[in-house]
């Protein structure tokens, strides 16, 4: 399909927040998951003071659920294909529109 030179204006800017979306989530949660390992004790066996048993699945379901979201965000606007692994890409590789 070819598209207008407005609707790959609104594609880029589309783009662009799905971007940022993807780092608003991968920053807190790496910074969530390096803290919860640094202040894990061990002896207690608590995290952030909430018991293992009960942390472990929360911060689980946490990654899986943030995992989900980013499959279903990184995706190009125009062709709702997959952008991939890259946070940079310059095209989509389906359709060849470009992203930045």
């Amino acid at each position: 399909m070819e598209y207008n030179e407005e609707q790959k204006a609104a594609f880029k800017q589309q783009a662009a927040g799905r971007r940022r979306n993807q780092i608003v989530l991968a920053i807190p949660l790496a910074i969530g998951l390096i803290a919860s390992e640094l202040v894990r004790d061990e002896q207690a066996e608590t995290i952030l003071w909430i018991p293992e048993i009960i942390a472990g699945p929360i911060l689980l379901l946490t990654v899986v659920c943030a995992l989900i979201y980013s499959y279903r965000n990184w995706r190009f606007p125009g062709s709702n294909k997959y952008i991939g692994r890259s946070l940079f890409r310059k095209t989509c590789h389906a359709c060849g529109i470009a992203i930045r």
